[in-house]
């Protein structure tokens, strides 16, 4: 990891275990990993509460607190919306296939998929 950066995926991660957070634990839990500017750091706070990503409120002791606006489950399926429609169009049969090939899938994950092929199948045959 490049020390002087932050990456807003890395706050996301530690904001969706913590929970609402001020801002000096979230910068620790990233020391902890090697990042070392709190000046980006705090960019990379200030960009995502103007993009909507987090809120941030004071607290009753005068420090800033942060937390994600949208649960984890709904950023990660825009993002992942958004990285289809840009990179694969109509063709996500590149990304199944690199999730089978590399392992990444589990026999939950399989059992899931079943079942929204199946879903999948019914609407097409009431088309």
């Amino acid at each position: 990891m490049d020390r002087n950066k932050v990456s807003e995926w890395e706050l996301l991660r530690i904001f969706w275990v913590k929970g609402e957070s001020v801002a000096r634990d979230v910068y620790n839990e990233l020391v902890k990993k090697g990042h070392r500017n709190y000046f980006t750091f705090g960019d990379t706070l200030d960009k995502m509460v103007r993009y909507g990503m987090l809120k941030r409120r004071m607290t009753e002791t005068n420090r800033y607190s942060y937390d994600v606006t949208e649960p984890k489950e709904t950023t990660i399926q825009t993002a992942l919306k958004e990285f289809v429609n840009t990179y694969l169009g109509d063709n996500i049969t590149l990304l199944v296939e690199y999730f089978l090939s590399h392992g990444k899938i589990s026999g939950d994950d399989i059992i899931k998929l079943r079942q929204v092929i199946k879903v999948l199948d019914k609407r097409k045959k009431i088309k």
